[in-house]
């Protein structure tokens, strides 16, 4: 029986088989923040999807884990409260740094412990040939993640003794007289930094924001931050909505069991006790307030917190090539694909109607990338509105400005001191209103000059710098020419000047 030949490794027939690549990962691992109640989470389970999901020509798809960047949901129990994913929304996607602490452990889990934690994390992604996907609502923590921390000199707790004795007031007078700019940041309730600032004074002689300003100075370049850029008004919403459907599944319950675990007792962890919601439901469990009450100091205190995550924002909108989402005017469906080409992952190549270039070979038509800083990467300019409130203003401020013009001189005319004395004053008060809101007016009636240097993909929002030459968006393949995106643009802000 004649035996098969096997052709020779080479020949014709059976031509070499190249050696599997390893899989690449992309230059950049993602860093999502935003405010509170932003879809920080949902985003960063999604982009880890879109990472396994992705099919490029010769790589396999990426293995992506999540790194929880929050101050509280690192305590095991606190699940409702800290809106920590649930293992439906974590859709199998691994998590790390939540539920690693128990909240009845006093010991403090500090800023450098959470650094630690996370680069031990991500060392570990890393050596797994995994991208780690770092998100959390601590700025705290994303700061000193990308700018290094500020390493003070050690705790003298015979010093902090004597300090915290002084009482709150006394510290925040001399806070205020040796740190102004520490006096500023800090809250003057907190007294637990105001008693760490006074100490850096007290040890080394220099204020600690003088410090601070000698670290940060480099920011990492091995991840790319990116920001979800809400509205106050809608955010607040949000929150409040949260709130309500946080009570409905049980946040009241939650806190109830544990406070009976012993979670909020004295000798158990002062951090976890001071967690958002919980701290304001343990006085309604002590009989001290309503339930109704306890849940509107909730919302009040949140929306305070994400006043002060806006603040951080700003700060971090600063960093080097970061890229900001418009969360309220990008579809939610294109967050996750702006993410992974912010990472420097382009993915499989969008199609293209045939014989049209693509429109990235244009230098004038390069969309804006990443790695181009920039801190209003991917996000439209502010549409501006016609001040619609401030012309009515300006008319009644002019009306004012009339009638009291003509209470002066009749007064005078009459010799009316006291009614002189009045119209004098609001005349006065009505125009220099005018002249105070006269340059806002101003402004707000023309769009402002760096507007028509931005389009968008009318299809998928997709943000492009400067007219392109015809082609297809690089994000979607929809095909477009420069003069329809200029009109579609126009368009645009013709609807927002007409608005209300």
């Amino acid at each position: 029986m004649p035996t098969a030949r096997t052709a020779e490794p080479g020949s014709a027939h059976n031509p070499p088989v190249p050696a599997p690549l390893p899989n690449p990962l992309p230059p950049r691992f993602p860093v999502i923040v935003g405010p509170t109640a932003g879809g920080k989470s949902s985003l960063a389970v999604e982009v880890a999807l879109a990472f396994a999901s992705r099919q490029p020509s010769t790589p396999a798809p990426i293995a992506a884990e999540i790194l929880t960047a929050d101050a509280f949901q690192l305590y095991r129990g606190m699940d409702i409260g800290t809106a920590k994913p649930t293992l439906a929304e974590r859709k199998n996607v691994p998590h790390h740094l939540i539920d690693v602490r128990d909240p009845r452990d006093p010991a403090p889990f500090t800023v450098h412990d959470w650094l630690h934690a996370a680069e031990a994390a991500i060392a570990d992604c890393r050596a797994r040939n995994t991208i780690p996907i770092l998100v959390g609502g601590t700025h705290l923590y994303i700061q000193n993640f990308l700018t290094g921390m500020f390493q003070g000199p050690g705790a003298d707790e015979a010093l902090r003794a004597e300090l915290r004795a002084r009482g709150l007031a006394s510290l925040r007078e001399e806070l205020e007289r040796v740190d102004p700019d520490a006096a500023r940041r800090i809250h003057p309730n907190d007294e637990r930094r105001t008693i760490r600032a006074l100490e850096v004074f007290r040890l080394t002689g220099t204020p600690i924001s003088e410090h601070q300003k000698q670290w940060g100075a480099e920011s990492r370049t091995d991840c790319v931050l990116v920001i979800l850029d809400w509205p106050t008004e809608l955010i607040n919403r949000r929150i409040n909505a949260r709130v309500k459907q946080m009570m409905a599944d049980g946040f009241l319950e939650e806190v109830q069991r544990l406070k009976a675990e012993g979670a909020f007792a004295e000798n158990a962890n002062p951090q976890a006790r001071e967690a958002l919601g919980y701290k304001q439901l343990l006085p309604h469990l002590d009989g001290k307030c309503s339930l109704e009450d306890a849940v509107e100091q909730i919302k009040i205190e949140t929306r305070h917190f994400a006043k002060a995550q806006r603040t951080w924002l700003r700060r971090l909108r600063m960093t080097p090539g970061c890229v900001v989402i418009d969360a309220a005017r990008t579809p939610v469906e294109a967050w996750p694909s702006i993410v992974l080409r912010a990472c420097g992952d382009q993915g499989p190549t969008p199609p293209r109607a045939e014989g049209l270039p693509d429109p990235t070979d244009e230098p004038h038509s390069q969309p804006f990338l990443p790695d181009r800083p920039h801190p209003s990467c991917y996000t439209l300019p502010p549409p501006t509105k016609p001040a619609a409130r401030l012309l009515w203003l300006a008319v009644l401020m002019g009306l004012f400005s009339l009638l009291g013009l003509a209470l002066f001189f009749l007064g005078v005319f009459f010799s009316m001191g006291q009614v002189s004395g009045i119209g004098g004053w609001l005349a006065i008060g009505a125009v220099v209103t005018l002249l105070l809101i006269t340059p806002t007016i101003v402004r707000s009636q023309k769009p402002a000059s760096d507007q028509r240097n931005y389009l968008v993909c009318p299809h998928c929002t997709y943000q492009l710098r400067g007219l392109p030459s015809p082609g297809a968006c690089p994000e979607c393949g929809n095909v477009f020419t420069a003069e329809s995106l200029k009109q579609d643009w126009e368009r645009i802000i013709e609807m927002e000047k007409s608005g209300p």
